[in-house]
């Protein structure tokens, strides 16, 4: 499931949900950290879920 995240993809709807302000920015702040950090640990570490 994680192979198919476009990552640029899913940081820009995240960024346009702030911009709408669906979320608040703690909220929107914590799921594009969450998204850095499986993007980093996907490409440097390899995934295994």
């Amino acid at each position: 499931m994680l192979d198919a995240i476009d990552f640029a993809k899913a940081k820009s709807s995240i960024e346009k949900m702030r911009i709408l302000g669906r979320y608040s920015p703690d909220i929107i702040a914590e799921a594009i950290l969450e998204l850095e950090v499986i993007r980093d640990a996907k490409t440097n570490n390899g995934w295994s879920p």
